[in-house]
Protein backbone atom coordinates (compact mmCIF):
# COMPACT_ATOMS: atom_id res chain seq x y z
CA UNK A 1 0.00 0.00 0.00
CA UNK A 2 2.87 2.03 0.89
CA UNK A 3 4.28 2.09 -2.54
CA UNK A 4 0.97 2.85 -3.95
CA UNK A 5 0.98 6.06 -2.05
CA UNK A 6 4.57 6.73 -3.25
CA UNK A 7 4.15 6.23 -6.13
CA UNK A 8 0.74 8.75 -6.52
CA UNK A 9 2.86 11.56 -4.89
CA UNK A 10 5.90 11.29 -7.90
CA UNK A 11 3.47 11.40 -10.53
CA UNK A 12 1.85 14.48 -8.88
CA UNK A 13 5.27 16.06 -8.21
CA UNK A 14 5.71 15.57 -11.76
CA UNK A 15 2.46 17.33 -12.90
CA UNK A 16 3.22 20.14 -10.45
CA UNK A 17 6.63 20.50 -12.19
CA UNK A 18 4.86 20.43 -15.32
CA UNK A 19 2.38 22.92 -14.44
CA UNK A 20 5.37 25.30 -13.49
CA UNK A 21 7.10 25.14 -16.91
CA UNK A 22 4.06 26.04 -18.43
CA UNK A 23 3.06 29.23 -16.15
CA UNK A 24 6.99 30.23 -16.43
CA UNK A 25 6.89 29.62 -20.00
CA UNK A 26 4.19 32.69 -20.08
CA UNK A 27 6.85 34.57 -18.57
CA UNK A 28 6.20 34.46 -14.72
CA UNK A 29 8.28 32.64 -12.12
CA UNK A 30 6.93 30.36 -9.56
CA UNK A 31 8.07 30.49 -5.53
CA UNK A 32 6.96 27.43 -3.72
CA UNK A 33 7.32 28.35 -0.11
CA UNK A 34 5.63 28.19 3.06
CA UNK A 35 3.08 31.24 3.25
CA UNK A 36 2.96 32.57 6.75
CA UNK A 37 2.16 35.42 8.12
CA UNK A 38 1.36 35.10 11.74
CA UNK A 39 -1.24 33.58 14.43
CA UNK A 40 -5.16 34.09 12.67
CA UNK A 41 -3.66 35.14 9.36
CA UNK A 42 -4.82 32.94 6.28
CA UNK A 43 -2.32 32.92 3.04
CA UNK A 44 -3.38 32.46 0.07
CA UNK A 45 -1.15 31.27 -3.06
CA UNK A 46 -1.04 34.49 -6.21
CA UNK A 47 0.43 36.55 -8.25
CA UNK A 48 2.93 39.84 -7.18
CA UNK A 49 5.20 42.10 -8.94
CA UNK A 50 8.26 42.30 -6.62
CA UNK A 51 10.41 45.24 -8.75
CA UNK A 52 10.02 44.45 -12.73
CA UNK A 53 10.00 40.49 -11.42
CA UNK A 54 6.26 39.07 -12.26
CA UNK A 55 6.25 35.95 -9.77
CA UNK A 56 3.65 33.74 -8.14
CA UNK A 57 3.88 32.07 -5.60
CA UNK A 58 2.52 28.33 -4.40
CA UNK A 59 2.15 27.61 -0.66
CA UNK A 60 3.74 24.47 0.20
CA UNK A 61 1.65 23.90 3.08
CA UNK A 62 -0.72 22.99 1.23
CA UNK A 63 -1.38 19.82 -0.27
CA UNK A 64 -0.12 19.29 -3.60
CA UNK A 65 -3.26 18.38 -5.55
CA UNK A 66 -4.54 22.05 -4.04
CA UNK A 67 -1.16 23.58 -5.67
CA UNK A 68 -2.17 21.83 -8.40
CA UNK A 69 -5.45 22.91 -8.99
CA UNK A 70 -4.23 26.72 -8.62
CA UNK A 71 -1.67 26.60 -11.38
CA UNK A 72 -4.05 24.77 -13.75
CA UNK A 73 -6.46 27.65 -12.72
CA UNK A 74 -3.79 30.37 -13.50
CA UNK A 75 -3.07 28.53 -16.24
CA UNK A 76 -6.82 28.28 -18.22
CA UNK A 77 -6.61 32.72 -16.80
CA UNK A 78 -3.76 33.13 -18.60
CA UNK A 79 -4.60 31.11 -22.21
CA UNK A 80 -8.33 30.51 -22.28
CA UNK A 81 -9.36 34.71 -21.50
CA UNK A 82 -6.37 36.11 -23.25
CA UNK A 83 -5.17 37.60 -20.04
CA UNK A 84 -1.45 39.18 -19.96
CA UNK A 85 0.85 38.70 -17.31
CA UNK A 86 1.18 42.60 -16.95
CA UNK A 87 -2.44 43.04 -16.13
CA UNK A 88 -2.32 40.08 -13.42
CA UNK A 89 0.47 41.51 -11.58
CA UNK A 90 -0.12 45.27 -12.12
Amino acid sequence: MKVIKKTNEIDKMKVLKDLVAKVEAHGLKVRREKLTRGFGYNVAPGVCRLDSEKLVFVNTHSRIEEQIVFLEELLMSLSDKGLVVKDLAA
